[in-house]
């Protein structure tokens, strides 16, 4: 369980289920927000502002997102995973660029990636 020095925001994806969002809007803690999607997405603003952030494993593009700002990222187990995704995820875990979620929150530092740069400087040198 996290404590209550952190402010916790939940972001769902489009994809969540309405069952797992009542799940976690019924059992989060009081001092927890979610998002309920009736307002504008604060999707930017929450990877721009959060310190740390908890993504399931199984949503590369939020993986993708959140290890693009630096900044620690923790991957919640999910319980059927593709044989692709499970080697992005160790991948990364093997870079230490992210880490399990078991119940501690700690910071560490990573060099943030920039694909597109990445893939941009190959185009460049192709042409």
């Amino acid at each position: 369980m996290i404590d209550n020095n952190y402010k916790i925001i939940y972001c769902f994806s489009r994809r969540t289920s309405i069952t797992t969002k009542n799940i976690i809007k019924e059992k989060r803690n009081p001092n927890h927000f979610y998002y309920d999607y009736k307002e504008k997405n604060p999707y930017w603003f929450l990877l721009k502002k959060s310190d740390i952030f908890i993504v399931t494993e199984d949503s590369v593009s939020m993986i993708s997102d959140c290890i693009s700002t630096g900044k620690p990222v923790y991957i919640l187990k999910v319980s059927i995973l593709k044989k692709k995704i499970k080697d992005f995820i160790y991948n990364l875990l093997s870079k230490e660029v992210i880490r399990p979620f078991e119940g501690t929150i700690e910071c560490w530092s990573y060099t943030k990636f920039n694909e597109s740069l990445r893939v941009s400087r190959i185009l460049d040198s192709l042409l």
